[in-house]
């Protein structure tokens, strides 16, 4: 990639780069921690120092003509010292959708086959290239852009979609690509973290890269937290400067694994501590239910089982109700509010079997589990995230238990 997301064109017409070098930005593998590949970014390098030339490829006033050349210059420089150095890490080399599917001649070799044919005489295996195509404006046929991709990936090369989600993300053209990875700038991430709307969009984001068989890579890590929240969002790559910048030469390739090591292991155990709480929540909840069931005989009906388990369940509990192991609700809703818990009755009835859950719920039940716990999921009446904690409450029968994320645990 020859251009930083995090650039902006500057307002004056930008000099025409005096210098021009590839420089070299770290991306790292959580499973191996160490060094996995480098994204190529362009510098034009002088007295003062390397200067990014985002401005420059940003600039209306700079024809394509122009950028393109630019771009090819840096593209050639960069896998021409990987092939002489012998690395065998990736690099990940930006393509604008525009450029990749042939432009205005919609020829997909005026694009692929320099490359290809760069790659040739460089002697770089097309497996340790990564062609990354921008989530930008494209008007072009995607039947070339497809084509183009598809010569690509037939060469070897894997394939990235950038900058996912940092506009409207074109989901029709992530379908047609398929891409090996999805990378999302860390700014989703944090935002994700105090804005619900903005974690269900990192949540779908992360579904669909699970759907099509991609991975995440977050970009733009900046900070220790900034890696946790992208381990627990599913990441599989990570890249920003809380390990480096773009650099002019490839460094050792682990350089970063103390630092990957440590937080790993600092994440693992906050998760496992959470999780380990909600399963002793859920644990006292079948313990409870399994109570209630011996004192009441399976006699007295909704009444005689939920009335005395309301009053001992948590502050975090919101929701308790019964329900076939077909999904059809036997009993009203009992919800909590301030005022206390309310009965619902319209509820009785509602089939929830289509939630993704309750099926692999009510199979481990049914296979002799004291109790299940779901994924989290955002509940459709009050917001916020919530899981649904399932027991065994009579013959063929469950207690269902909406507690919040939060809460559990």
């Amino acid at each position: 990639m020859t251009m930083d997301s995090s650039e902006r064109p500057e307002a004056d017409q930008p000099s025409r780069p005096q210098n021009p070098r590839a420089y070299y930005q770290p991306i790292l593998a959580l499973d191996t921690r160490i060094v996995t590949g480098y994204e190529v970014l362009g510098r034009d390098c002088g007295a003062s120092g390397a200067r990014s030339l985002g401005a420059y490829f940003s600039h209306p006033g700079v024809s394509e003509k122009a950028k393109r050349e630019l771009d090819a210059f840096i593209r050639e420089q960069a896998v021409r010292e990987h092939g002489r150095l012998g690395r065998t890490e990736k690099l990940f080399i930006n393509l604008q959708p525009g450029w990749l599917s042939g432009g205005s001649s919609g020829s997909v070799d005026s694009s692929v086959l320099p490359m290809l044919k760069l790659l040739e005489q460089c002697k770089v295996d097309p497996s340790l290239i990564c062609i990354e195509v921008t989530e930008e404006d494209f008007d072009g046929e995607i039947e070339c852009l497809v084509g183009a991709v598809r010569e690509f990936r037939r060469a070897g090369c894997s394939i990235a979609v950038d900058d996912v989600g940092s506009q409207f993300s074109n989901l029709d053209r992530i379908a047609h690509i398929q891409p090996d990875m999805l990378k999302v700038d860390m700014n989703m991430v944090s935002r994700s973290a105090h804005h619900e709307g903005f974690h269900g969009v990192l949540r779908s984001l992360s579904a669909i890269a699970d759907g099509i068989g991609a991975s995440l890579l977050m970009e733009g890590v900046e900070t220790r937290q900034d890696l946790q929240r992208a381990i627990s969002a599913g990441a599989r790559y990570v890249q920003g400067y809380l390990f480096s910048g773009a650099e002019a030469a490839f460094g050792s390739r682990d350089r970063y694994k103390r630092l990957l090591d440590s937080e790993l292991l600092d994440t693992k155990r906050k998760q496992a501590g959470e999780e380990s709480g909600r399963w002793r929540q859920a644990e006292e909840l079948a313990r409870e239910a399994e109570r209630l069931l011996r004192d009441s005989g399976g006699e007295g009906g909704e009444e005689a089982f939920l009335a005395p388990l309301l009053r001992k369940l948590d502050a975090g509990c919101m929701r308790a109700y019964l329900c076939r192991s077909d999904g059809i609700q036997l009993s009203a809703n009992y919800q909590r509010t301030e005022g206390g818990w309310i009965r619902e009755e319209h509820y009785r009835g509602s089939d929830w079997s289509w939630r993704p859950y309750f099926v692999y719920s009510s199979v481990e039940l049914l296979s002799g589990r004291r109790f299940a716990i779901s994924r989290p999921y955002t509940d459709l009446d009050r917001g916020g995230r919530v899981r649904t904690v399932s027991v065994p409450a009579g013959p063929d029968m469950f207690l269902l238990v909406d507690v919040r994320e939060d809460e559990l645990g």
